[in-house]
């Protein structure tokens, strides 16, 4: 009796499963379309040729297998291909269990900079799949305050000095409607410095906030008018970097030797707002888009896999991988599963 499987509406039987995995996983690695004599050589399925051809026929009917003009071989569709990834999803622990130690030890070595994890991340997924990777970060996420030091520059005017841990520095003109002496500024100065030590800049607002209602009550008029400028500045820090790596890889696959396909692909990645978009419509912490589930025109010949990182509940950033249709789902969901839990490690530190 043969085992059935099913996903969604469609059931395939063990023999079938066994045909059209054979066939996506060596489309995967050839490019070329896949005949019944070569899944009757290559797998060892213990059926003839002729039984082979026979399920690749159902399969076809049934919409996982199409047939190139031009050839008596059969290629994947966009069903086969999100059949054979719902079904990787539900045994990513053994497909983790699988990475040798030699990418482990790759992953820890480049993430050994916590300022730079997601762009590192970015290098390490690239490298390792050879596919075009994305990091989405925001530019300051890392940046905590070191010191802040008011400086009077005119009668009714102040500068504001930030200097983070990283030691760099940044800095905001502040108008005063009414004049404040040096040694008030150098008090409020130590004050501010104390409870932002160590402190991200997008809480230092919050935190002044807060501090107006107890012992920084007497300066309320000075830090209403510096708050507003502190969150301008939040804000711009929060703003999101996108970081790509191996954007010439897709040239290595012979579904992108078309010029315009080649030059739409690379447009589109040229665009940050069309980065962002690939996270809208997002619906949990990891997302796979193959082939005209991408909704920008310039990725319907690719597949997209998007991961969400995490700090406790807040969001830090976006790691992916776009690719041929036809990538090694199997080493890319493994390798992402793999770089998360080490950067899981990395930002619990």
């Amino acid at each position: 009796m043969l085992i059935t499987k099913k996903w969604g509406e469609s059931m395939l039987d063990e023999r079938k499963l066994q045909v059209l995995y054979a066939i996506i996983n060596s489309y995967i690695f050839s490019a070329e379309p896949i005949g019944s004599r070569t899944i009757s050589k290559n797998f060892g399925l213990g059926v003839s040729s002729a039984t082979i051809r026979n399920e690749m026929s159902d399969l076809e009917d049934l919409g996982y297998l199409s047939k190139p003009h031009t050839s008596s071989g059969r290629v994947p569709s966009e069903l086969a291909y999100r059949y054979y990834v719902n079904d990787l999803l539900s045994d990513h622990l053994h497909l983790i269990k699988e990475q040798n130690k030699r990418m482990k030890d790759l992953v820890q070595a480049e993430l050994s900079d916590t300022n730079r994890m997601i762009e590192s991340a970015t290098k390490v997924l690239s490298a390792l799949t050879k596919y075009t990777a994305i990091g989405i970060s925001p530019q300051g996420r890392h940046k905590k305050l070191k010191r802040v030091q008011l400086l009077k520059v005119e009668e009714h005017m102040i500068l504001c000095l930030l200097v983070f841990e990283t030691n760099e520095a940044d800095n905001f003109l502040v108008p005063m409607p009414h004049d404040i002496s040096e040694e008030e500024l150098n008090e409020l100065s130590v004050k501010l410095s104390r409870m932002l030590f160590r402190q991200p800049v997008d809480k230092a607002g919050e935190l002044i906030r807060s501090a107006l209602l107890g012992e920084m009550k007497e300066q309320q008029r000075v830090l209403e008018e510096i708050i507003p400028l502190l969150d301008n500045i939040a804000r711009e820090n929060a703003q999101m970097e996108v970081n790509l790596q191996g954007v010439g890889n897709i040239f290595n696959y012979p579904e992108f030797n078309d010029i315009e396909k080649a030059r739409d692909f690379v447009n589109f990645l040229e665009n940050k707002e069309n980065i962002y978009s690939m996270l809208e419509d997002s619906d949990g912490d990891l997302i796979i888009r193959i082939g005209k589930e991408n909704i920008p025109v310039a990725l319907s010949n690719s597949s997209v896999v998007l991961s969400t990182l995490h700090e406790g509940d807040e969001i830090l950033g976006h790691i992916g991988i776009i690719g041929p249709m036809r990538m090694d789902y199997k080493s890319v969901l493994a390798i992402m599963w793999t770089l998360n839990r080490e950067l899981g490690k990395l930002f619990d530190e």
